[in-house]
């Protein structure tokens, strides 16, 4: 799933839009393939034309707190060290939200306190110090090499630092590298199949985008 997830976003990416509000609601299973779901908060990511470098983002976040970036959470905290941030690196960390809750079947915020916005802020200053959600002892030691595959990538997605996270693609790469070692398998790479699955016409405001991918694991 981590790779259904990681390449759903990557291909996004690809063409020039974030999905911006990433978690466990927003994939659709079938035919053995997650899919990336879900487009209302969409945004394109613009090109800088004299750098030809994605532009930056410094304010107007227009999600809440629960389950958002680290980045938008800097923001709202006012947080001193905050710096403007490449749109999609905040879908990564958000991914990697998501993957924390595919891998420990916790989640970075609990549910049940959502509503409470002193509850939501005070998750949100811990996170902006460094902390991070615990992960189970027995996933944490484990020597599953699956395991350690999953929290390698959980890691790429929480960089702290915005400039070190990896791209969607880098992450996604990295997953089928480490199923390829574990499975053994030298199959062709499982990306040349991904955009021939579902096409899906997502509408955005002002714009019309067609969508196609999906995943093939045989």
């Amino acid at each position: 799933m981590y790779i259904h997830i990681a390449s759903g976003v990557a291909d996004l990416h690809s063409v020039d839009f974030i999905h911006n509000d990433l978690h466990e609601q927003q994939f659709l299973y079938q035919d053995g393939l997650f899919k990336l779901n879900d487009f209302n908060y969409a945004k394109p990511m613009y090109v800088d034309k004299n750098t030809n470098e994605t532009c930056t983002i410094s304010e107007k976040f227009s999600m809440g707190l629960f389950g958002r970036s680290l980045e938008e959470m800097q923001y709202k905290v006012d947080y001193e060290g905050f710096t403007p941030v490449k749109p999609d690196k905040i879908d990564v960390w958000m991914m990697g939200n998501l993957m924390y809750t595919v891998l420990t079947d916790l989640q970075v915020w609990n549910k049940k306190k959502r509503r409470n916005e002193d509850i939501k802020l005070k998750q949100a200053k811990r996170l902006v110090a460094g902390e991070r959600p615990p992960i189970p002892k027995h996933i944490l030691e484990s020597n599953d090499p699956v395991h350690i595959a999953m929290m390698n990538a959980l890691d790429m997605t929480w960089k702290y630092n915005w400039m070190e996270r990896p791209s969607a693609r880098s992450i996604a790469d990295y997953l089928i590298r480490e199923l390829r070692t574990i499975t053994g398998e030298e199959a062709p790479d499982l990306r040349i199949n991904f955009l021939n699955e579902v096409s899906l016409f997502l509408y955005i405001p002002s714009y019309i985008v067609s969508l196609t991918y999906g995943l093939h694991l045989s």
